[in-house]
């Protein structure tokens, strides 16, 4: 009997790793496992559509289930300082390459014949990413992408891992913009930083602005938000250009005052916990000083998307639901709900 059992658990580890080798490493396929076990649990179990909306599927709350073991969500005993968020970002960092499949991902574009993969530091420390076909990558859309993470945790390379598919299956570049992170960077610099990369990313590339779409996530979002303010108020002729823009539950209200942010048990259908959340302005990370210019919630109004194509994802008990001030001006608009 004792022979048997472990000869069912050397084929178990010896199909694991086949499996494991060819869909991007030992972690992901564990993690794919996980995913599916959670997913199930969702479905058929118990499911957490309170904390994470019903717009949520099954499959989204599993991965979020599964990110949000990063973060500890027991009520804090002490303040977070700075060493606690660089632990926090390490992990998330972590969890996300991992879900993204990015190292395998990058290194696969790397070897590709259809698609090729660059990276642009441009004399930081930054890794900003050039993914784009080989044939015709001018005259094909682009999405320059801002990726989120509150302003203190998220990279491109992991995002890379996300992207990559998307180049291939639907025929467009993605530009990821890389910027500095706080407490390392003041979060005041990542504003000018992002608005200068977008700029120098669409004339060093030779992109035609009306192919551009620009579009962020979380943190991400609001920067999409903020550069088109940049934009407007110097009357930059790109700003009238640049008509197509994807907001994925942009950070609104930088000041941490909207019910639904602090609400005991509520993620807003994000990885972060509402101990990290309501701790940020603790320990002032990523703020160092008062949001309130960059925070979209408290600007008189929002007209920054007049004339724009403009598409939304949200979830279902976020702020950005209350969508009435973002419809003001907004022309063309096809409201959809998106559901991972």
């Amino acid at each position: 009997m004792f022979t048997l059992i472990l000869i069912c658990f050397l084929i178990f580890c010896l199909l694991f790793y086949v499996v494991a080798s060819r869909v991007g490493g030992p972690l992901f396929c564990l993690a794919k496992i996980i995913h599916f076990l959670l997913t199930i649990k969702e479905k058929f179990i118990s499911d957490t559509r309170k904390i994470y909306g019903d717009l949520c599927s099954p499959e989204g709350r599993a991965f979020m289930l599964l990110a949000s073991t990063s973060v500890n969500d027991s009520e804090p005993k002490r303040k977070l300082n700075h060493d606690d968020f660089k632990k926090i970002v390490a992990k998330l960092e972590f969890a996300t390459r991992v879900l993204y499949k990015s190292d395998f991902e990058v290194e696969r574009a790397r070897n590709s014949n259809e698609i090729s993969i660059e990276s642009f530091s441009r004399g930081r420390e930054r890794n900003n990413v050039w993914i784009s076909h080989k044939k015709d990558a001018k005259e094909r859309k682009t999405l320059i992408f801002i990726h989120g993470g509150g302003f203190f945790f998220g990279s491109t390379h992991s995002y890379a891992g996300l992207f990559i598919p998307f180049v291939e299956k639907f025929g467009i570049n993605v530009y990821l913009v890389d910027y500095g992170l706080s407490p390392k960077v003041d979060y005041k610099e990542i504003f000018p930083e992002v608005l200068g990369e977008v700029k120098t990313a669409i004339s060093e590339l030779g992109l035609n602005p009306e192919l551009v779409t620009l579009g962020g996530d979380s943190a991400g979002g609001n920067l999409v938000m903020n550069t088109l303010r940049f934009l407007k108020q110097s009357n930059s002729p790109l700003y009238s250009q640049l008509n197509n823009i994807l907001l994925m539950s942009p950070w609104c209200d930088l000041c941490l005052e909207t019910k639904s942010i602090v609400a005991a048990g509520n993620r807003n259908e994000i990885s972060l916990s509402r101990r990290l959340i309501l701790d940020c302005d603790n320990s002032q990370v990523p703020f160092t000083s008062d949001p309130k210019e960059f925070s979209i919630a408290h600007w008189p109004e929002i007209d920054v998307l007049h004339g724009k194509r403009v598409f939304f994802n949200y979830g279902s008990k976020e702020q950005i639901g209350e969508r009435s001030r973002f419809d003001e001006g907004i022309e063309d608009f096809g409201w959809k709900r998106f559901v991972p």
